[in-house]
């Protein structure tokens, strides 16, 4: 009788590591209009950063300023 195979499959630890405090990254598809999308990518130019980069700052700061008012 063969023995059983003691590899493969997951490790524990193993994989990249997820270096975002707010958790693994998630992809959102979203309708923005076309007018937007142009001062986006004027503010990504001028801040050096991705479309990505760019929309997680948004929602951070829009995230950020209703929690504020909530609690002031």
């Amino acid at each position: 009788m063969a023995k059983a195979k003691q590899h493969g499959g997951k490790r524990e630890g193993a994989g990249r590591k997820v270096t975002n405090p707010d958790g693994p990254a998630v992809v959102l598809a979203a309708s923005v209009p076309s007018g937007l999308v142009e001062a986006l990518d004027a503010y990504r130019k001028c801040e050096q950063c991705s479309r990505s980069e760019a929309v997680t700052r948004a929602i951070r700061a829009l995230v950020g300023k209703r929690k504020r008012a909530a609690t002031g």
